[in-house]
């Protein structure tokens, strides 16, 4: 995920010397004279994910409001600056100083992200996105090991996002069963395992690849949340959706550890007052209101046909998930990945 060629390393770092200066809060550029602090933030999403989009869209706005005597805020979305494959490196070299992110892109990398998409988890986790708010134990813990790779996450938007389930076009896939031998398009590399378990063959596309990917036969099915089949048209092609919620991910907001460190404490309280906005309304808002009253319509009107799993099929995933998290645990270490697992389910109150 994160090969860089050389040619990728300096559009990333350099994108024109102006940009470097630009990156780094004018800290290079221009110091004779008074200048706000600059800050740029990006994110890969598209407007056509509109219910996400203004979520952060609030947070830009709560961080602009009020402080433009001191701060000057640039932002780019739609992936105008980086990829998301990009915006790691993008905040490593200063091209950005913060970056909207869902956390499932960046698993393999910080693997103690994935603990917001593992399998048997996730609806715990859903139901209850209280334990993962802005200075939760568990957003402490997982801040902990970010750090080791300079890394910050400043808010998970208050919650996961409402899981990713099976949707097919040709293949009707309406049970555990029916996931033998498909391949099956993913993000996670947690999703990855446990539908290897089920013998179906995992193959990661961007969600911008989805519809190509389809339409071309490259994939039998995708492991997407509704937010993707609305705002790629994917439900324009699909058929079925198996509602077994197999992973999850939060829209995260990232920093590098050590800019954070420094950041100005009058620049952190800005950053710090549109973190709770967002982790206040983001997750709560689009899986409450978006995807329950627009979303989930526009899937039944489109004529997709919703199968829910039984009661056995829940246990028979969920057997299957512990193995997931044995495996998980082994990345993390057994320690770090036992305690979040804890938290995540409620069962460590600290």
């Amino acid at each position: 995920m994160e090969e860089w060629s050389r040619r990728d390393f300096l559009r990333i770092a350099g994108i024109g010397g102006s940009a470097f200066l630009v990156a780094n809060g004018g800290r290079l550029a221009g110091t004779a004279r008074a200048a706000n602090t600059r800050y740029r933030g990006v994110t890969y999403l598209t407007r056509a994910y509109r219910a996400i989009m203004q979520m952060i869209d609030g947070f830009v706005f709560h961080l602009r409001d009020g402080t433009s005597s001191f701060l000057d805020i640039e932002f780019f979305d739609s992936a105008t600056l980086m990829t998301a494959d990009q915006q790691t490196m993008g905040l490593k070299s200063g091209t950005a100083d913060f970056a909207f992110q869902a956390t499932s892109y960046l698993t393999e990398s910080c693997p103690v992200l994935g603990i917001l998409g593992l399998p048997g988890i996730v609806l715990d986790l859903y139901d209850h996105g209280n334990r993962i708010v802005m200075d939760s134990p568990l957003q402490r813990l997982i801040n902990e090991e970010l750090a080791k790779r300079n890394l910050f996450m400043l808010t998970a938007g208050g919650g996961i996002m409402e899981p990713e389930y099976i949707w097919s076009r040709t293949e009707k896939i309406s049970n555990l069963k029916d996931l033998n031998g498909r391949r099956c398009r993913v993000v996670g590399h947690e999703a990855s395992e446990v539908l290897r378990s089920f013998g179906a063959t995992p193959i990661r596309i961007p969600s911008s690849d989805c519809y190509l990917a389809l339409q071309r036969g490259r994939v039998d099915a995708l492991l997407a949340n509704v937010s993707t089949v609305i705002g790629r048209s994917l439900y324009k092609q699909l058929r079925y959706c198996y509602q077994m919620p197999i992973t999850a991910f939060s829209v995260a907001v990232f920093l590098q550890r050590d800019r954070w460190d420094e950041m100005p404490p009058r620049d952190k309280g800005a950053f710090i007052k549109a973190a709770g906005w967002y982790d206040r309304n983001a997750a709560a808002t689009i899986n409450t209101k978006t995807y329950r009253e627009e979303y989930w319509p526009i899937v039944e009107k489109s004529g997709i046909t919703v199968f829910r799993p039984s009661a056995e099929e829940l246990e028979n995933f969920h057997q299957q998930a512990l193995l997931t998290w044995d495996m998980w645990k082994k990345r993390v270490g057994e320690d770090v990945g036992a305690r979040a697992i804890r938290l995540a389910m409620g069962t460590d109150r600290e």
